[in-house]
């Protein structure tokens, strides 16, 4: 994957950018690195090999942007040959979610996952009051960062 980073950097225009794998056990759909450059913020760049799970991630990121938060997307770069999908988004500081005000937060969330696309049965209605009472503090107590990292 990183003899792959200067096609990436060429793509997306960042001659000058520092790329840092970053390795962690829930990265399962794709190739994670921070980016990071002189006099800018730091992005994120997920890399995808399977089409399907780049359409899912740019789609979820896409929808849920100011109902929850997640980051931004800055560009998307679409699967072609000698090239994987991937997602350029911000950057949220932070630690892995991995604290017990995460884990209650995935735990009342993941039931209504199904029905985000069913207007009927409440759609993306069914997810915002777990965010509601979203307190930054706290997460930032805990060292925790919604959905940057996987």
């Amino acid at each position: 994957m990183t003899s792959l980073i200067p096609l990436y950097k060429e793509r997306l225009n960042l001659p000058e950018a520092q790329f840092t794998f970053i390795d962690h056990e829930d990265a399962m759909v794709a190739a994670v690195f921070k980016i990071s450059q002189p006099g800018s913020p730091d992005l994120i760049l997920k890399v995808c090999s399977r089409k399907g799970d780049f359409l899912r991630e740019s789609y979820f990121l896409s929808r849920f942007a100011g109902k929850i938060p997640v980051p931004k997307i800055i560009q998307l770069i679409e699967p072609k040959a000698g090239m994987d999908a991937a997602v350029l988004m911000g950057y949220v500081s932070g630690d892995l979610l991995n604290s017990p005000y995460a884990t209650w937060r995935v735990f009342r969330l993941k039931p209504k996952l199904p029905r985000l696309n069913d207007r009927k049965r409440g759609g993306i209605e069914q997810i915002q009051p777990l965010f509601r009472s979203f307190n930054p503090g706290a997460l930032a107590q805990s060292k925790c960062t919604p959905c940057c990292v996987r």
